[in-house]
C-alpha cells in the first residue's frame, strides 16, 4: 500500500518516516495503525503531539498563501494532500482513546504518575483562582471554578484507584530479526549466478529475498512510530 503522492514529487514529511505515515494515511488505515502501534496512553499523547506539529506545518503554509506568497512543489502537494480537517479528525479520534484508556484504568505506572501530576497542578490553580475570585466578590465565577475542581478531584480519585499495568514491548523486531536471518543466504544469490541465466531455483530465491526486503521495509516503518511515540513520551514535559 502506497501513502501520500504518487506523482514523483518529493513530500515535505519523509515518505518512509512515521510522521508522514499519520500525515498521509487515511483514516480507516490510521484507526489500525493507532490500534496496533500506540497501545498505551503516552505512545498516544505523543501521537496527537506529532499530529499537532504536522497541523502548525499546515498552518505556516496557509499563512504563506495568506500573504501572496507561493509555494513550492514540495510545499503545494502537501498542502493538497494533508487537510487540516483531517489531521483534526485524527486528533479527536486519538484523544477520544486516550480518554476511554484512563476511564478502563488501562495506564502505566509512568502514565499515572504523569497525570496525577496533571491533576494536581490543575487543583493547584483551581484553589488559587477560587481564592481570587473570593476576594474579588465574583459569585459566579466561585461556583463555576468550585464546579471544575469537584471534577478535578474525581478524577485524581479515579487515578489513584488504577493499578498500573506493565508497559508493552516493541514490536516487530523479533519478527524483523527471522526474517533478517532468512534473507542472509539469498543477499548472494544475484551476484553468484552473474552472467548466466539464473536457475528456477535461484529465481525463487531472488523473488523470496524482494518479498523479505518488502516486508523488513513495512516492519521498520511500524518499529519507527513506535520507537519515536516512546521517545516522545518519555521526553515530553
Amino acid at each position: 500500500m502506497s501513502l501520500g503522492n504518487g506523482g514523483g514529487v518529493a513530500s515535505l514529511l519523509p515518505e518512509k518516516s512515521p510522521e508522514h505515515k499519520l500525515a498521509y494515511s487515511p483514516m480507516n488505515v490510521f484507526d489500525r495503525m493507532i490500534t496496533s502501534m500506540c497501545q498505551t496512553w503516552g505512545q498516544k499523547k505523543a501521537c496527537v503531539q506529532a499530529i499537532e506539529s504536522i497541523k502548525k506545518q499546515v498552518e505556516e503554509l496557509e499563512e504563506k498563501l495568506m500573504n501572496g506568497t507561493p509555494l513550492n512543489d514540495v510545499e503545494q502537494e502537501f498542502y493538497d494532500s494533508v487537510s487540516m480537517s483531517s489531521l483534526e479528525e485524527k486528533v479527536a479520534a486519538v484523544r477520544a482513546l486516550m480518554q476511554k484508556q484512563v476511564d478502563d484504568g488501562k495506564i502505566t505506572a509512568m502514565e499515572k504518575t504523569m497525570l496525577l501530576d496533571q491533576v494536581n497542578e490543575r487543583l493547584n490553580t483551581l484553589t488559587t483562582e477560587i481564592e481570587k475570585a473570593q476576594k474579588e466578590g465574583k459569585a459566579k465565577r466561585v461556583e463555576n471554578l468550585t464546579a471544575a475542581k469537584a471534577k478535578a478531584e474525581e478524577r485524581k480519585e479515579k487515578l489513584q484507584s488504577i493499578s498500573p499495568l506493565s508497559p508493552p514491548p516493541l514490536k516487530n523486531e523479533a519478527a524483523m530479526n527471522k526474517l533478517r536471518v532468512e534473507l542472509a543466504p539469498l543477499m548472494d544469490v544475484e551476484t553468484a549466478a552473474k552472467g548466466r541465466l539464473l536457475t528456477i531455483k535461484e529465481t525463487q530465491a531472488v523473488a523470496r529475498k524482494d518479498e523479505i526486503l518488502e516486508e523488513l521495509e513495512q516492519l521498520e516503518v511500524c518499529l519507527k512510530l513506535g520507537v519515536l511515540l516512546v521517545v516522545a513520551t518519555a521526553i515530553s514535559p
